[in-house]
C-alpha cells in the first residue's frame, strides 16, 4: 500500500466567499462566478482584435486570481495533438509529501508582430482549461494525473494508461459500446483485470476510484464551459443588434446583455452537457465508478466492523 500525503498551499487555492459553506453546489457556483468574470475580461479582446496577447491574459489572470501561483506556457511540440492542459505545479518533498503550490496552463499560442497571442479560433480551448483552473481552486483535490506524474509511484504508468484507454478520452473503448456490451459491464470487467494486474488492496482501489471520478466530473463541466464561453454569444446577430441599437440607453445595455447571456448560457450548457455526456459517456462512467467505490467502501467497513467489534462475553 502506498502513502502520499499532500499539502495544498495558499497559492493553489482561493478563499471561498463568507458564509458560502463548502458544499459541492456552492463551490460550483463560485467556480461559475469566476468563469463569468473571466469571460467579461477576455471576450472584448477577441471581439476587437480576433486574438488576445499572452501578456494581456497574464494581466487578467493576475487580476482575478491575485494570490494564485499561475504560469502560462505554450503547449509543447511533443503534445501537438493536445488541445491544451491545466496541470498542478508541484514538488515532492521529504517523507513522501506532495506539495501543490500552483498551476501551469498550456495553450496553443502563436506569433503576431513578435508577440505571443492566442487566436479567437482557440477560445474554446482557453475557456476549457480555465474551467479546470476554477474547478481546482474551488475544489482543491489533486487528480489521478497529479499522482501518476510522480516518478516515485511505481504503478503510475498502468493507471495512467487505463485512464486514457477506458475513461477519457477512451475513443476506441467508447466506440466498442453496444446494447449487447453495455458500458458498466465492460468497464467493471476491465477494472477487475486492472486490480489483478496491480495487486491493489481496497484502500488503493478507493483512492484511485475517487480520483478517476473527480477527473470525469471536471471534464463533464469543462467541455460545456469551453463552448458556452468561446464567443458564439458575442457574435450572435441579436446581441450585436442590442449593442449597436442607439435607441437603447447606454447605461441599460449591460443589464440587458447580462440577462440575455444568462438565458443563453443556461440553454447552451444543457445542450452541450447532453452532447458531451453522450459522446464521452461521462455520466455512465461516473455512475459505474461510484458503484465500484460503494462496493470497496462496504468491504472496508465490514472488515473494520469485524476487527473492532467488542469481544463476545462468555
Amino acid at each position: 500500500m502506498y502513502q502520499i500525503r499532500r499539502i495544498i498551499t495558499p497559492a493553489a487555492r482561493i478563499k471561498m466567499p463568507p458564509n458560502s459553506g463548502a458544499s459541492f453546489v456552492k463551490r460550483n457556483n463560485t467556480a461559475e462566478f469566476l468563469m463569468d468574470s473571466f469571460y467579461k475580461e477576455v471576450s472584448p479582446e477577441f471581439e476587437k482584435n480576433g486574438y488576445i496577447t499572452k501578456n494581456k491574459l497574464e494581466e487578467i489572470y493576475a487580476k482575478l486570481f491575485p494570490n494564485v501561483d499561475l504560469t502560462l506556457l505554450k503547449i509543447k511540440k511533443s503534445k501537438a495533438s493536445a488541445y491544451g492542459a491545466c496541470v498542478e505545479s508541484k514538488n515532492l518533498l521529504e517523507n513522501n509529501t506532495l506539495s501543490v503550490f500552483g498551476y501551469d496552463i498550456q495553450l496553443p499560442f502563436g506569433k503576431k508582430a513578435e508577440q505571443e497571442v492566442l487566436r479567437a479560433k482557440n477560445a474554446e480551448c482557453l475557456f476549457h482549461e480555465t474551467s479546470h483552473l476554477c474547478d481546482f481552486l474551488t475544489n482543491p483535490k489533486y487528480r489521478i494525473k497529479t499522482l501518476l506524474s510522480e516518478n516515485t509511484y511505481p504503478k503510475r504508468a498502468k493507471y495512467w494508461e487505463f485512464d486514457g484507454k477506458f475513461l477519457y478520452p477512451a475513443k476506441d473503448f467508447n466506440a466498442s459500446i453496444t446494447p449487447e456490451k453495455d458500458l458498466p459491464s465492460l468497464l467493471k470487467d476491465n477494472f477487475a483485470k486492472l486490480w489483478e494486474d496491480t495487486k491493489a488492496d481496497s484502500y488503493e482501489k478507493i483512492e484511485i476510484l475517487q480520483n478517476f471520478r473527480h477527473d470525469m466530473k471536471t471534464e463533464q463541466i469543462a467541455y460545456p464551459n469551453g463552448v458556452v464561453y468561446r464567443g458564439d454569444f458575442a457574435a450572435h446577430p441579436d446581441i450585436q443588434a442590442v449593442k449597436k441599437n442607439p435607441a437603447i440607453p447606454k447605461d441599460k445595455k449591460p443589464e440587458i446583455l447580462a440577462h440575455a447571456f444568462d438565458n443563453w448560457k443556461r440553454l447552451v450548457k444543457e445542450d452541450c452537457k447532453t452532447y458531451f455526456t453522450k459522446t464521452f459517456h461521462f455520466q455512465e462512467k461516473i455512475t459505474t465508478l461510484e458503484d465500484l467505490l460503494k462496493a470497496e467502501l462496504a468491504k472496508v467497513r465490514a472488515e473494520h466492523a469485524e476487527k473492532f467489534a467488542p469481544s463476545a462475553k462468555n
